[in-house]
């Protein structure tokens, strides 16, 4: 019974090994697209970052430059001599940013009137957070934003799909343009990771 504990830590340990390595080889091969949440084609062209060969998604790049934009303003002008007031307005027109979030009115805003809303969403919680602290109101602006990020992604999901719904690759038998290289790179990865499985199997029966 002794042994068991180091026994535990070793399947731990080894787990961990696992799923690092597996994350590892994975973005290896696909950090390119990881963080891009949109085809790689001309339709989505303006909603991705292109940052040398890696891509990442214009709206999330904006949500999370106005969290951190938030917290560092918030920080600088803290303590603030009127926080509730402003942590009310900055709630209430996150709120409204929030409603100019929805699919039918986000997908006829110009791009960069999507990229004041999604940055907007960021920051105004964000400063409101840090106008509050650490009062326990402050939870009200986190608990804000986990109600919203659910909503924000089903909206995504949509748009994205409804952008897709006419597209002249839909009745091709391939992989349409927008997720060629995605489905090279995770081949890529496939094969790479059963290699390392093969490996680890083969140092196992060697013990």
């Amino acid at each position: 019974m002794a042994g068991i504990p180091g026994r535990e830590r070793s399947t731990l340990f080894s787990r961990l090994r696992r799923t690092l390595g597996d994350r590892r080889i994975w973005l290896r091969h696909n950090a390119f697209f990881h963080f891009a949440h949109h085809p790689l084609c001309g339709r989505f062209h303006k909603d991705v970052l292109h940052l040398g060969k890696l891509n990442v998604c214009r709206s999330c790049t904006g949500l999370f430059a106005g969290l951190a934009g938030g917290l560092l303003v918030g920080c600088l002008i803290t303590p603030l001599s009127r926080p509730w007031p402003t942590a009310f307005a900055a709630v209430l027109v996150a709120t409204l940013l929030a409603i100019l979030s929805q699919a039918q009115i986000h997908s006829r805003l110009p791009r960069l009137a999507r990229d004041v809303t999604r940055t907007g969403i960021g920051f105004l919680p964000a400063l409101a957070l840090t106008a509050l602290w650490p009062s326990p109101a402050s939870i009200l602006p986190i608990v804000l934003l986990a109600l919203a990020r659910p909503a924000l992604a089903r909206q995504r999901a949509r748009r994205k799909s409804d952008a897709c719904s006419d597209c002249a690759e839909l009745s091709n038998s391939g992989i349409c343009s927008g997720y060629t290289q995605q489905a090279l790179g995770i081949r890529n990865y496939e094969l790479e990771f059963e290699d390392l499985l093969l490996r680890q199997l083969e140092e196992k029966q060697k013990l």
